[in-house]
């Protein structure tokens, strides 16, 4: 039983001529006037719950996993879906669009993203123009050299390098 519906079983004992569905009117229009006494109320109703059933939120969260899950994903995937609008003017539509002609691989490697996630959205930090979308590996990587084709062209120059001289020992 509810506490709303223990107050108005109780009351209506004492007050005869008023239904149930009455008070629960009232108790709307109450807390409609009285938002701020209403909150108080609820979160001391809240907390008296939490003192005396203190292990009730880590038993729900273990036996329901998957909704726990389930719902970490959907914030997760929200919040991505806001940082891409956000930051790149990038509406999920064309995200998807994006993502479809690359067939979901990165425009670099041509792998998958190792995490399972989606792809990241490489972008222009001068112009703030989107490019494509790469891996988090290779838009980490590009990151890293500043966006800069010439320290790009120095790396890839050492690397052949150094393998060249490996191949010659």
């Amino acid at each position: 039983m509810t506490l709303l519906n223990s107050l108005s079983s109780s009351m209506t004992k004492k007050y005869p001529s008023q239904t149930p569905e009455k008070w629960k009117q009232y108790n709307q229009r109450w807390q409609a006037k009285n938002p701020d006494k209403a909150r108080c109320l609820k979160k001391a109703a809240s907390d008296r719950f939490r003192e005396r059933n203190p292990h009730y939120q880590k038993e729900w969260v273990n036996k329901n996993k998957d909704k726990v899950l389930r719902s970490r994903e959907r914030g997760r995937i929200r919040k991505a879906l806001r940082r891409r609008w956000k930051k790149y003017g990038l509406t999920p539509e064309q995200f998807n669009i994006k993502n479809e002609t690359q067939t979901g691989l990165c425009m670099l490697c041509n792998e998958l993203n190792q995490n399972g996630r989606d792809l990241c959205v490489d972008h222009d930090h001068e112009t703030g123009n989107v490019r494509d979308l790469l891996c988090t590996r290779c838009n980490r990587g590009l990151g890293m050299f500043k966006d800069s084709p010439e320290l790009l062209e120095k790396a890839a120059a050492y690397i052949r390098g150094h393998k060249e001289n490996v191949s010659d020992s």
